[in-house]
């Protein structure tokens, strides 16, 4: 909501070739080591003292309890691909222009 108020068309074109230029806050992924040495990787959703939970890649959600969390790190790759890789340059002017629509 309100996506044509806080970009201009450049950055718009820009969120979509280059997602992880820069990373909309809720939309980073982290990785989660657990103390069992193995690895979750997904977005935030929620993050309480007692437990973390993440939207996975695959679909559905995951909580966490803190107590079982190892490392947590924080990528600077968007879960967003490129639409260069998936629109046409046709559809990826409709879609700035849609999406500058949105103030």
């Amino acid at each position: 909501a309100g996506v044509g108020r806080r970009l201009d068309r450049a950055a718009l074109l820009e969120s979509l070739l280059d997602p992880g230029a820069r990373i909309a806050e809720g939309f980073g992924t982290v990785s989660v080591t657990l103390s069992d040495g193995s690895t979750v990787d997904g977005i935030v959703v929620k993050e309480t003292s007692g437990a973390l939970t993440l939207r996975l890649p695959e679909g559905g959600q995951q909580e966490i309890p803190i107590s079982e969390v190892r490392e947590r790190r924080t990528s600077s790759l968007s879960a967003m691909p490129p639409m260069e890789e998936v629109l046409t340059p046709r559809e990826l002017r409709d879609l700035v222009e849609y999406l500058a629509s949105w103030r």
